[in-house]
């Protein structure tokens, strides 16, 4: 998928900045905000983290607002190095006000807040020297001892459904542009998006919408059940159908729907749950999804943060029961989460708001080098060890393939599909 041209000048001249935020369609209808193929926020006008954030999202503004909310907001279990990962990545939550917001459709640019001024000098700094470090994937021998141990939990009925998610880091210094761009031209997904927040930047190719608000109604598309893509036409068709009837992938699905109907019920309107559509199959470059769309109406006196504290953490990204199932996760994965499996957002003026699903993301520090690779899968009491950790691999394969290609990171091998 090519990337328009507006948007490839402005990664090269202002992505730079303190604040820049590109979301990316790649010609999927159905990911559009307000008809445009891409949106864009740049610099700051205003920003807010912590309480002056959950303020703005109950209280609204009248104005344009990027921002994130990580894995830990809203959460009562954390990893013990969360902390540690919020001064390497993202804090919990912040939202900018951005001095400028572009829009546009192929090679037409549109402005819809503020002048498009000329960029910011880039800062010439003398960066540390250092060997580039990644380590390899997590092997299969470690996460079958972390499956093993979620597996005792849903055996004793702990849980229903859990996602357990690998973990990996390094150190390199890799052009973020570059690495953005690749990783779009190999996912092309729905929701790619380049964030970056002070020296940190997300570089996403997520294929999940979170939560959409249009006026009063709501929707969120979680995604459970993966298959692979193949180049041959009848393998490929094979795969699909395969993922369509298998009942483990529709099990996992139909619990996650449940869990994100559960949801919406905390501030929806009475009565007005509905699930539009129920395991569908969507494809797209890597992958074959299995999706599901729920949405409600929301009444006139809820605001965004009661919103955000009824569905987050998403229901895709934890499991049944969430509570207990996010106290295992504290517990049982190498690391925090962060930005990973939480989601960035964009608000407009009149309260309307669409989100995405940051997986399939890498985050980058772009002042320290350091870079961290997650992928996740669902485990329900019908999965194999050696299974979940094949989708694991399969769906970190561009991630580590983007990795490889600049010659800093080991030759990914890929998993046999």
């Amino acid at each position: 998928m090519l990337v328009p041209a507006p948007t490839l000048r402005l990664l090269k001249d202002y992505s730079h900045e303190d604040f820049f935020c590109l979301f990316l369609s790649n010609g999927h209808s159905h990911s559009q905000m307000h008809g445009y193929d891409w949106m864009c926020g740049i610099g700051i006008s205003n920003s807010y983290t912590d309480s002056e954030a959950e303020k703005l999202l109950r209280q609204g503004t009248g104005k344009w607002i990027f921002g994130h909310v990580n894995f830990e907001w809203n959460n009562p279990h954390v990893h013990p190095d969360t902390e540690r990962f919020e001064k390497k990545f993202f804090s919990r939550i912040c939202f900018t006000e951005p001095e400028m917001v572009l829009a546009g459709n192929g090679s037409d640019l549109f402005v819809l807040k503020g002048n498009l001024r000329e960029p910011v000098p880039r800062k010439l700094q003398e960066t540390e020297m250092f060997p580039s470090v990644f380590p390899a994937f997590p092997d299969e021998e470690n996460y079958k001892a972390s499956f093993e141990e979620v597996y005792r939990h849903l055996l004793r009925g702990d849980a229903y459904e859990l996602n357990l998610c690998l973990h990996a880091g390094g150190r390199a210094r890799p052009d973020p542009v570059a690495l953005f761009l690749e990783l779009n031209a190999r996912s092309a997904a729905p929701h790619a998006v380049y964030y970056k927040q002070g020296d940190t930047c997300c570089l996403g190719a997520s294929p999940e919408r979170f939560v959409k608000k249009e006026g009063q109604r709501l929707e969120t598309s979680p995604i459970k059940g993966t298959a692979p893509r193949f180049s041959n036409k009848e393998e490929d068709r094979s795969a699909r159908e395969k993922l369509q009837h298998d009942p483990k992938e529709i099990k996992e699905n139909v619990m996650v729907a449940d869990l994100s109907r559960n949801d919406l019920s905390k501030v929806a309107s009475r009565g007005s749950v509905q699930v539009k559509q129920l395991c569908s199959i969507e494809s797209y470059a890597q992958v074959h999804q299995m999706v599901s769309t729920i949405c409600c109406e929301l009444p006139e006196e809820k605001d965004l943060l009661e919103v955000w504290r009824a569905v987050f953490p998403m229901a895709s990204m934890t499991g049944m029961p969430k509570k207990k199932v996010l106290e295992i996760i504290s517990r049982i994965e190498t690391a925090p989460r962060n930005l990973y499996s939480g989601s960035i957002a964009r608000i407009d003026p009149e309260g309307n708001m669409d989100s995405l699903v940051v997986i399939r993301s890498l985050l980058y520090n772009l002042a320290s080098g350091e870079i961290s690779c997650s992928a996740g899968s669902a485990i329900t009491d019908m999965s194999r060890a050696a299974d979940e950790y094949l989708e694991c691999r399969l769906k970190a394969e561009a991630m580590l393939r983007v990795l490889a290609n600049t010659g800093l990171f080991p030759k990914f091998d890929p998993p046999k599909k």
